[in-house]
């Protein structure tokens, strides 16, 4: 499964789990370069 299509089945509310949501969004960050001090990953 891609990060996108994760992250819209969390934002449909198709996955509610809070350890998975929390998840996704953390990695959506760090893929974008926007987690303090961490790396951009590609």
């Amino acid at each position: 499964m891609t990060l996108e299509t994760l992250l819209e089945l969390v934002r449909n509310g198709e996955i509610g789990d809070v350890k998975t949501v929390i998840g996704a969004f953390w990695l959506e960050k760090l893929r974008r370069g926007e987690w303090p001090g961490g790396p951009a990953l590609a």
